[in-house]
């Protein structure tokens, strides 16, 4: 299952609509609204929450990029918390904390929509852990099947034993 990556920015208008209007009303004060208005969309720009099939990526910067990267077997939780999303539109923060002793997190404010943010990784978590399953039953299956051949006296041990080291490196 290959799809594209999915982006996604924190949204100006919906996160702070009252900021926004702000800005906008400096614009006649010597184009201080425009300035503030960009350095804002900067911001915005410069930072991105990026969703493949196997990752999830925490992007910030525009010229040099720093990237903080889960994947999604390695996801322990994801906490969404929603703004009042009647008045901003369903924007709110979304945090990945990690399985991994580094204790990595990716945070992100601003999103719009986390919550659908939070069921697309959840749905590749799932995803994930059912091809865990599947593999882990099939190696276990083999190994079955070879064990049945080495009790009718089809294999001997020396041959059991390493087809059944060759199923196992696959796992691995």
């Amino acid at each position: 299952m290959t799809t594209s990556a999915r982006t996604f920015r924190a949204c100006m208008y919906v996160d702070s609509p009252k900021q926004f209007w702000l800005f906008c009303s400096l614009i006649p004060v010597a184009g201080l609204g425009l300035v503030l208005l960009a350095i804002w969309w900067i911001d915005t720009q410069r930072k991105c929450l990026i969703i493949d099939d196997n990752k999830t990526i925490y992007r910030e910067g525009l010229l040099f990029k720093n990237e903080t990267y889960m994947e999604h077997h390695d996801v322990l939780s994801i906490f969404v918390s929603p703004i009042i999303s009647i008045e901003t539109g369903g924007t709110g923060t979304v945090k990945l904390n990690s399985k991994s002793n580094g204790l990595k997190s990716i945070s992100i404010s601003g999103i719009k929509n986390p919550i659908q943010i939070k069921q697309i990784i959840e749905q590749y978590r799932t995803d994930d852990c059912t091809a865990t399953k599947l593999s882990t039953h099939s190696t276990v299956e083999r190994v079955l099947d070879i064990a049945h051949l080495r009790e009718q006296h089809v294999l001997s041990l020396k041959e059991f034993e390493l087809l059944k080291a060759r199923i196992l490196e696959q796992v691995v």
